[in-house]
């Protein structure tokens, strides 16, 4: 088993750095910022390092956390300065993105160790694969943002609770408040994580017989860690939560229709649910994204193993570690149900997806198989595998395949280009551009190349493309012009302008 899921984690970074240089296409949005901000971290900039480890402070004076404060995340950001500090940073943007991709490795390996510690080894090898192959989660996990930390961190949660139950020690319980604790640290969907373990050891007070007797003092010592971690960090339960903000995130209306247009609120769950099942159970193909290019899908045979791992776990809702995952995917996947957000902010269903899937392909071989009485594991192994590759091979070439058909990225293609252009510009000339939020980010996404570059004071940006042309024309050279309708132009010494 050891070595199966040494080749597991093997294959999930193979598939996670495999032609990273081309897919995603450009780089994210907000992953020049969380650059940006890595680099300054180099430097030593004390107020960068103070707003990482004041996040939740922040948060609390702003607004509640979102993919764009990623640049926030002390999780993210200190391992991303490390591998510049080791590697640069290379014209493919490796280095940026190689913390995310390592966390999608160790998200692989705690699912393993989740599942295989509360079901058994063979349903944690076949969830491990099933999340290492899944086109929805590489697609997140190829990306410098805070969408792979925060899945390994909500996995990591489920493993310190699965392994909280220590008789009359009580250590297990207070770790896990103080880890729930952090979950102010990363993308807002962490906050679910507390729910999904709350709601579980809630049924379990009320449905298994002796646990509150054994348990109750770690469950307040668990709750008195939480609290007093989460002040520590200026943050209160209505804060962590957002619950101040009309902005929060639980309530972003989207996919082109308000509840507004419905006539009563089952109409309104109606359209959404609709939409999902076609997302899900209908469609297969590229869907667009503006923070991560794609957005999420569930493969042809996924779709269905995940149906046979629900009506498993129905069936055994009475045994707590079938209705954790129960509860687990319906915590995750509720908010984007019944809120219309994009999918990324239901990103901690995906591993939850993979178990219930695994359960499903697991439980179904192992009782088809139960008339074998000699061989049974092998001929169990054999059926697994049997499904599994197939499942690993849709999602790989949905992932890969849709990127190589340019008819769904020529837009990016476009814009990578014209990034690329700007810092071949940006390495001779003082540079004069309305790229001013480059690829639909934010303005520091271009700083940070000037930055890397050491090329700051050569980065004349503005919205407004005829300053920019005026600035150019008025400024002796050498200089350059590089605007977002693709036009080019340079000027030398002698104020001659020529095309680039």
């Amino acid at each position: 088993m050891k070595i199966l899921i040494v080749l597991i984690l093997l294959f999930a970074a193979v598939i996670l750095f495999w032609q990273i240089h081309l897919y995603p296409v450009r780089l994210g949005i907000y992953e020049g910022l969380c650059g940006l901000t890595a680099l300054k971290i180099l430097e030593g900039d004390e107020k960068e390092i103070s707003d990482i480890w004041d996040r939740p402070r922040v948060m609390r004076r702003n607004m509640v956390g979102t993919c764009s404060s990623s640049n926030r995340n002390p999780f993210l950001i200190y391992p991303t300065a490390l591998f510049i500090k080791l590697f640069g940073i290379d014209r493919y943007y490796i280095t940026l993105r190689a913390s995310a991709i390592l966390y999608g490795i160790l998200s692989v390996w705690m699912l393993y160790l989740f599942m295989g510690k509360t079901f058994n080894r063979g349903v944690g090898l076949a969830a491990a694969f099933i999340l290492a192959t899944s086109s929805w989660f590489i697609g997140f996990t190829r990306l410098l943002q805070d969408f792979s930390p925060t899945i390994f961190y909500s996995l990591l949660c489920f493993f310190v609770y699965s392994i909280s139950d220590r008789g009359r020690s009580p250590l297990g319980y207070i770790l896990l408040g103080a880890v729930l604790s952090l979950g102010s640290f990363f993308y807002f969907p962490a906050r679910g994580v507390m729910m999904v373990i709350l709601g579980a050891i809630f049924i379990r007070i009320f449905t298994e017989r002796g646990y509150f007797k054994t348990y109750w003092y770690s469950l307040i010592l668990m709750v008195a860690a939480f609290i007093l971690a989460l002040r520590l960090g200026g943050l209160n339960l209505k804060l962590l939560f957002g619950l101040q903000h009309s902005s929060c995130e639980w309530f972003w209306v989207r996919y082109g229709f308000h509840p507004h247009d419905c006539a009563t609120p089952w109409e309104y769950l109606l359209t959404i649910f609709k939409f999902a099942y076609k997302r899900f159970f209908v469609d297969w193909g590229w869907f667009w994204d503006p923070v991560c290019e794609r957005d999420a899908c569930l493969g042809p045979i996924s779709r269905y193993l995940l149906l046979l791992g629900i009506v498993w776990s129905l069936l055994r809702i009475k045994d707590h570690k079938h209705r954790f995952l129960l509860i687990w995917f319906v915590v995750t996947a509720t908010p984007a149900l019944i809120t219309q957000t994009w999918f990324r902010r239901s990103l901690l269903v995906i591993p939850a997806i993979a178990a219930l899937a695994a359960v499903g392909v697991y439980d179904t071989f192992f009782l088809l198989t139960s008339w074998i009485k000699k061989g049974r594991n092998s001929v169990l192994s054999v059926l697994m595998v049997a499904v599994l590759l197939p499942v690993a091979w849709i999602n790989l070439k949905h992932y890969f395949g849709l990127y190589r058909d340019g008819r769904y990225t020529s837009g990016q293609r476009k814009e990578r280009e014209l990034r690329e252009n700007f810092v071949g510009l940006l390495k001779k000339y003082k540079v004069y551009t309305d790229i001013y939020q480059a690829e639909y980010g934010w303005p520091q996404s271009l700083q940070f190349e000037a930055k890397r570059l050491g090329r700051e004071g050569f980065y004349m940006a503005s919205p407004h493309s005829h300053s920019v042309r005026s600035a150019f024309q008025a400024d002796p050279g050498p200089c350059a012009l590089i605007l977002k309708t693709g036009e080019v132009k340079t000027k030398n010494e002698d104020g001659e302008i020529g095309e680039w």
